[in-house]
Parts: structure tokens; sequence; C-alpha cells
């Protein structure tokens, strides 16, 4: 029986003793009056609408007896099911014992119907709370939602139902919401935002314990409204609550950095130099840094007239970078507790803004750049920038003292990084900035080709040296000398209409530098192809022999290291090998510089050499030929490697004996590359005299043409491409006499 299954909190034993009794019996043998009342058959009926009354059992009434079906009925929808057994319990345990049947009609039935039908009116108009829907419904599932309250109006579809579902499945957005929108609404208070940008927002927040809200209350107005902050986490919220708790840190950036996002890396910068080597110093920057920067947007690009809309979009710049890093929130509340750090730091970046300027101001005013060979050494190896680069600030104008301050240019580097620093939001300064900078650049650029012209060994700026005037209002800006000796003549360069400062007087003179850094490495590119042995060697190893060589017949003589160098065109080079090659080609030096064109006769030498090489093995050929093996070593026992030219070298090895100082370097014993270049700047006539930067280029190029035709010949002090060429090329020769004979022995040893 579906009752006796529906109570179980009752005692139904009188009942189902009843019911046993009925079913041991059987219906077949069971008396029709005993299950019925039959009294009412002897009258006539209308079957269509009798209703027969049970008698079987005798402890329920007959008014129980009729709400039976009802109860069934009403016991197969699941949330009166769940009222039911809700009062049927309630009720046991107040009375510490099982229920009667009379008391399950009495106490259970009537109070749950009344239940029932309060519930389902509060359903169908939405004054349910969802406290109340989530006590009684458990799923979130809309299948299995809409099936539970379709039952309420006995499964016919009703408008009510859609708008309970839609408004269930909305709640979480709308609690999420809510949160998020009582944070901002915080943000807007606690920064001075325009509240009516945000009404809206402020609405959702209104919305006071969502659970205790009447269902209805969460209309599609306001679900609409919310959708702006529907994807608001409460991760991203939070992210937004710490903004507020470190507002005192905010505003501090607010007030202090006008520039905004370029001036906070400008003192994160700072703060960096500020903190030193130290491991914690340095873990307060990278937090400052990666603070500040993540919530750049909400600190400096908030406007106090923004609207919602903008907020939000400056909100999820934020929360990028916290899905990146999410200890962004702890990092700016560590960064909060470092204020009183902070505003240390901003005193002392205020300090050094005035001391950086002044230090501008004092250079453009005062300052004298020096850029070349600063310490006249003869010949600057590899020169980095630090050697040629120096700047002068003279305590007063035009004396030197022990108070002049010097900057190398590791200090200037650091000097321009402190300006780019400190320059940028203000105008105070900023001109005399932009012309340190320009300057600056200039003489770098000036330094750097310098550098490389004397690392390509280009001799003619061994010695040169420019003095560089920053003074705005001097005549002369800049002196160029090829010797930094005080007697040395120099070139005296003064503005004109056209170059009114000295940034673009060097600009030009840095242009012409390296033209000719480019003609010089095509002028060696040439004498590469007349000598073929110099492309064995890089510029840098070419520069060295050049250094090397010319010592070859001095008492102290080149390095020992130089043998291994010339390997390369004369295997196992000695020094004997040196003297003899300079000593063979001194006669063609001779006639070069009697008329004769000097790369002609290297030329002729070389083909005379290969003429050589060739009669050898065409000697050796025909021995094997013509004799037995016996025959042909007893030949190459007459035959020795140093037996061929032995007459030729023999001679100039007896006169190199006999006069030892008489040879390639005696021819250039007398000129050396300083006195060279003291001859043709005599030759150009200058005098103490003004030019332009247009007059002194042309000046300038005139002596390079001087300078490329003069140095073909060499110095005693510095040996010259060309003749490295024809040193090189005769030791080549040398070494391929070599190779001859190494060929021959190969054929004996094959038995060819």
């Amino acid at each position: 029986m579906a009752f006796v299954r529906i109570i179980p909190l009752a005692d139904a034993e009188p009942l189902e003793s009843q019911l046993k009794s009925i079913r041991t019996t059987g219906t077949d043998t069971f008396h029709l009056d005993a299950l019925v009342d039959t009294s009412i058959l002897q009258f006539q009926i209308d079957l269509e609408i009798y209703k027969p009354i049970v008698i079987a059992f005798k402890i329920l009434s007959s008014e129980n007896l009729s709400l039976l079906p009802y109860i069934v009925k009403r016991c197969k929808i699941p949330l009166f099911a769940k009222i039911w057994k809700k009062k049927g319990k309630e009720n046991s345990e107040q009375l510490s014992r099982k229920l009667t049947i009379d008391e399950v009609f009495e106490n259970i039935w009537y109070r749950a119907e009344h239940d029932w039908f309060n519930l389902c009116k509060k359903l169908r108009s939405g004054d349910l709370t969802f406290t109340e829907f989530n006590k009684w419904f458990k799923t979130r599932d809309p299948g299995e939602l809409r099936k539970e309250l379709l039952l309420v109006d006995n499964g016919v579809k009703a408008k009510w139902v859609d708008e309970r579902i839609y408004q269930v499945k909305n709640f979480d957005i709308l609690r999420n919401c809510i949160y998020g929108a009582k944070v901002i609404i915080r943000v807007v208070n606690e920064f001075e935002l325009k509240q009516e940008n945000f009404i809206q927002i402020f609405d959702i927040s209104k919305v006071e314990h969502v659970e205790d809200t009447s269902m209805k209350s969460l209309d599609r107005d306001l679900l609409e409204t919310c959708s702006i902050l529907r994807e608001i986490t409460k991760e991203q919220a939070d992210c937004l609550e710490e903004l507020i708790k470190c507002a005192s840190l905010v505003k501090w950036l607010r007030d202090t950095m006008k520039g905004g996002l370029k001036e906070l890396q400008v003192f994160v910068d700072l703060a960096s130099i500020s903190a030193g080597e130290g491991d914690l110093e340095i873990a307060k920057v990278n937090c400052l840094h990666s603070a500040t920067t993540g919530y750049a947007p909400l600190i400096f690009s908030l406007g106090n007239d923004c609207d919602a809309k903008e907020f939000l979009e400056k909100c999820q710049d934020v929360w990028k970078d916290l899905d990146i890093n999410p200890q962004l929130p702890k990092k700016l509340s560590d960064t909060a507790r470092q204020l009183k750090w902070l505003k240390s730091v901003k005193k002392c970046h205020g300090a050094i803004e005035g001391t950086t300027l002044s230090q501008a101001e004092a250079i453009n005013k005062k300052g004298v750049y020096r850029v070349g060979n600063l310490t006249n050494t003869p010949l600057l190896e590899n020169p980095v920038l630090s050697d040629v680069i120096e700047l002068r600030v003279p305590h007063k104008e035009g004396r030197s003292s022990s108070k002049d301050r010097y900057y190398r240019y590791e200090q200037l580097q650091d000097l321009q990084s402190r300006l780019m620093l400190v320059t940028g939001k203000e105008e105070k300064g900023k001109d005399d900035v932009e012309r340190f900078m320009l300057i600056l650049d200039s003489v770098v650029r000036l330094g750097s080709i310098y550098q490389k012209l004397v690392s390509n060994g280009c001799v003619l700026f061994s010695h040169w040296c420019i003095q560089i005037i920053c003074n705005p209002s001097s005549t002369v800006c800049a002196f160029i000398q090829f010797r930094s000796d005080q007697e040395s003549q120099s070139i005296s360069t003064r503005m004109d209409e056209e170059n009114k400062d000295i940034s673009l007087v060097l600009q030009h003179l840095a242009r012409f530098l390296e033209q000719c850094h480019s003609k010089w490495l095509d002028n060696i590119d040439q004498t590469r192809d007349t000598y073929f042995c110099l492309t064995y060697f890089t510029i840098d190893q070419i520069v060295i022999l050049q250094k090397e060589l010319v010592k070859a017949e001095t008492d102290g003589g080149p390095s020992p290291l130089i043998f291994h160098l010339l390997s390369a065109v004369k295997k196992g080079c000695t020094k004997q090998d040196l003297a003899k090659a300079i000593a063979s080609i001194q006669t063609t030096v001779q006639t070069g510089n009697n008329g004769t064109s000097s790369k002609a006769n290297a030329n002729s030498t070389m083909e005379k050499s290969s003429k050589n090489i060739k009669d050898v093995k065409e000697t050796y050929l025909q021995k094997i030929d013509e004799s037995s093996f016996a025959s042909v070593l007893e030949a190459s026992r007459k035959i020795r490697p140093n037996d061929i030219d032995r007459e030729r070298c023999t001679t100039n090895e007896d006169q190199l004996m006999e006069s030892p100082r008489t040879t390639l370097i005696q021819t250039q014993a007398n000129p050396t590359s300083v006195s060279i270049k003291e001859s043709l700047i005599s030759r150009l006539d200058i005098q103490s005299r003004e030019e332009t930067i247009k007059e002194v280029l042309e000046t300038l190029e005139e002596l390079w043409k001087m300078f490329l035709s003069s140095f073909t010949n060499g110095v005693s002090d510095y040996l010259s491409v060309e003749h490295l060429g024809m040193i090189l090329n005769k030791l080549a020769e040398t070494g391929l006499n070599d190779i001859a004979d190494l060929n021959i022995f190969i054929y004996f040893k094959t038995n060819i």
C-alpha cells in the first residue's frame, strides 16, 4: 500500500496487520462485505459515479480514508515529498516517538499541504528567496530543474518556470558581481572619481545579502547591468581591493610623478642606482618595478572624470598582468610598506638632478674635449675610446689649475646616462642637455673612427689630436694638430653662418675621417692585388709586420714571435731568411726610387721566381726520364735546395755581410712618419689663421692626397704596405723553391 510506504515515521503496524491478513486470505475468498460497505447496494445506484466505501481498515475514519488518494498523488511530486518527510521528521523528533495514523493526518498532512500551497505560490510569483529555493532544490542542472518545476503545475508549461531557471542560472554571477561592484565603488570613493559615471555599478552594489532577496528582484534589467561586471573574478576584485589598501602609495606616486609611466621608469632606474648591490635592496627595486608597472594603468592613466567603461578597460590591463604575475597585489602591498624609503630615493633624485644639470651646463660653457693621441705615444696599439677621448672643464676659463675637472669616456657615459634619467619631465635645463648630448655623440663618433684609422695602420693620424671648444661664444671652435706637442702647427677652425655650433663642425670632421678610413682600406686592397702574399694576413697582422720588420736590421731586431707570422709565406722562416729577402729587394727599391715603378719591378721579380721554379722542376723530371733511380738520386745529392739561385743569393749575402746597414731600411733611415707629416703640413703653408670648416676640409683633403703619395716608399719608423708586400713576395719565392724540392723527393719515395 502506497500510504504505508510514504509515512516511514508513523506507527503503521495496525494497517500493516490488516493488509497482511487480506493478502493471506486472498481476494478470491475474502468476503466483499469485509472490504467495503455493501449496505448501499440495496438501493438503486448509478454505477458510473459509484465509489465504494472501504471498511477493511477499521482504524481509519472515512474522512481520512478519502484523503489517501490525494496524499499518494502529492507524494509523487518530489517537492511535496520533501515537505511531507520534513514535517513528519519534525513531529516525530518533537514527540520522541513514532506518530499514530491519526496524528499523521492531523499534524503532517494539513501542515504539509499548507506549506506546499505557499511554496508553489511564491515560486509562481517569484517572491521566493534564493535561500529558500536552495533549501528545496539541490540541483543546478537546467533540465532536471525544469522537470521538478513543471510538476508544480501538473506538467503544464508556464512562463514563470523559464524565469526561475534564468534567475537561478545567473544567481552565482550576481553574487560575484555584487562583490566586484562594492570593491569598485570603494575605489570610486577612495580616489574621488565622479559617482554619476558609475550609476549602474552603484545599483548593483546596493543589493544586500543576495541570498535573501526575492527571485523576482533578479530581473533581466539588473542582469544586463551585471553583464559589465560578470567577468570579474574574486581574484580580480581582490586585486582592486589591494589598490584601495595602498591608497597612500598610489596618491604619492601620482603627486610626485606627473610624467606618468615614463617618469616612473626613470625613478625605478634611480632607485636601482641607490639600491647598490645588496640582495635586500635589489629585491625592493624589483618589487617596486613589478608592482608599479602592473598597476600603472590605474595609478597614472585614470582620470577623475572617467566612466565605468573606461575604468573597466584600465582594469583589464591590470588583470592581464595579474594573470602573468599572481603575486602582483602582494608586491604592491610590500612596496607600500617601503614608502619611506621611496621618499628618500626621490629626495636623492632631486639632488642628483641638480648636480647633473649643473655639470652639463658647465661643460657647454667651459668644456674642452680632446680626441686623438692624448699622450703623444709614438704608435698607439689597438686603442679604445677611453684612450682617445678626454674632457677638461677648467675651474677658471683660460687657465689650468689643480681644480680643473677631468672626464674620461666612462665618466662621460655615466653623466650621459644620468642626464637621460633626470630630463624629460621638465623644460628646465632641457636645452643644455640636448646640446651636451649632440656634442658628446659627435665626439664619440669622431673618436670611434680615429680609433679605426690608427688600428688599421694609417700613420697620418698616429699623432693626430683635435681640441674642441664647447663655449658657443668662442670664435675658434677646434684646433687640429698632427703632433701632440705645443710646437706643432695646428689647423684652427671657426664657426660660420652655416655651422653655428661645434656639434655640426664635428659631424663634418667625422664624415671626412670616415671617408679617409674607407680610402685607406681601398688602398690596402689594391696593394694586396699587386702583392698577393699580403692576402695571407689580416689588417691587424699587416700593421704588426709594418711595425716589426722595420726593426729587422737594428740592434734589437724584430720580435722573435714575428717569424711565426712569416711562416705563412715561408715555412720555418728565420732571421737569416728575412735578412736575405730584405737585401734581395734593395736594388729593386732603389731602381723604383730612380723612376721605375716599384710595383712593376715587384711583378717582374715574381715572374722570374716562378720561371726559376719551373726550370728546377723540368730539370729533375728530365733526369728521372733519362736515368735510373740511382742516377736521379745522385743528381739530387748534387742539387740542394739552397743551390737554387745560389749565385744571386750568395752575392746578396756577401753584400749584406760587407755592409749590413746598406739595405731597404737604410733607404728609409732619414725621414720618419712624424717628420714627413710635419713636412707635408709645412708644404701646405698652414699659418696661425682661422678657417671655416669648409676650408679646413679642403686643406685636410689635400694633406690626405699628399700623404698617400709620400708614404708609398715608407719611412724609417714604419714600413710601407708596398715594401712589406715586396718582402713577403720574396720570402714566398724562396718558399716555393723549397716546395719544388719537396715534390721531387715525393717522386723518389713513390718510385715514380
